[in-house]
């Protein structure tokens, strides 16, 4: 069954702030991380992949929380270029190749942090690359029998074509997207690299106070639209998590919905 639909109108962003401040946490030192989430079981940075990542433990909600670090170095980045699909066993469907195998060495490393307490309810964040992966960690999660709450991620490029989107639909994701930030863009959709297509609906940011929201269906069509349309205004540092942050807390005070259609009335 597909995920409950969302009204947009009832978006809670100092909810979605949280989220973002973790993904953002997740490139700070293990020590600092400690300071700002004291909850947290560990920090692990695997090394064949250098992918940093951390888990907290609320015993009291009976809740995990799984925050994964977006590109950092060179080994991220061959990881990102690796775009090809390859078929997952344990999902039965195409992944991004170097997102599968990045996901495949932490996984197990994830499982065993959350100590097989699948009475708790897991939420994930990232950003680019840590919000790839904890979108098929999402999958991975699910397939084992663990009940997924909630995945904020930001920046996140696409991970699985239109057999994995229906198959996963019932994931309980939103995607947050800089509307000038090219990397949701990515990877290209072709014959040769496989039909991508995005998981999960899309909450856009834009100027100040005013956001736009495209459930999975619209987001799919604009993303096609958008690479082809609008590539001349995109900017990577809308790409920063910095940026996510900084557009976020803009409507912290008021939040204003608009048509997507509209919105580029709405850029600075």
């Amino acid at each position: 069954m597909p995920a409950e639909p969302i009204d947009p109108k009832t978006i809670d962003f100092r909810e979605v702030v949280d989220y973002a401040e973790r993904a953002q946490a997740a490139y700070w030192k293990p020590e600092e991380i400690q300071q700002k989430y004291p909850l947290y079981v560990r920090v692990e940075d695997n090394q064949e992949v250098d992918v940093q990542y951390f888990v907290e433990r609320d015993h009291d909600q009976q809740l995990h929380t799984i925050t994964i670090r977006g590109t950092a170095n060179k080994k991220n980045a061959k990881i990102d270029l690796k775009y090809l699909q390859s078929r997952d066993d344990m999902l039965g469907i195409d992944l991004h190749r170097g997102f599968k195998k990045a996901a495949n060495l932490i996984y197990p490393e994830i499982k065993t942090l959350l100590g097989g307490a699948k009475n708790y309810k897991v939420r994930l964040t990232g950003h680019s690359l840590g919000a790839a992966l904890s979108t098929i960690l999402m999958m991975y999660l699910q397939v084992d029998g663990f009940t997924v709450e909630k995945s904020i991620n930001f920046g996140q490029p696409k991970v699985t074509d239109g057999e994995g989107v229906i198959k996963y639909d019932s994931l309980p994701l939103i995607r947050v997207v800089n509307e000038t930030d090219p990397v949701p863009l990515a990877p290209p959709s072709t014959l040769l690299s496989g039909l991508y297509q995005h998981m999960g609906p899309e909450l856009v940011l834009l100027r100040g106070e005013f956001y736009s929201f495209l459930t999975r269906f619209l987001a799919e069509r604009e993303s096609v639209n958008n690479l082809s349309e609008n590539i001349g205004d995109m900017d990577v540092p809308d790409h920063y998590m910095d940026n996510y942050i900084t557009s976020l807390r803009g409507k912290l005070n008021k939040a204003n919905l608009i048509l997507f259609a509209d919105r580029k009335k709405y850029l600075d």
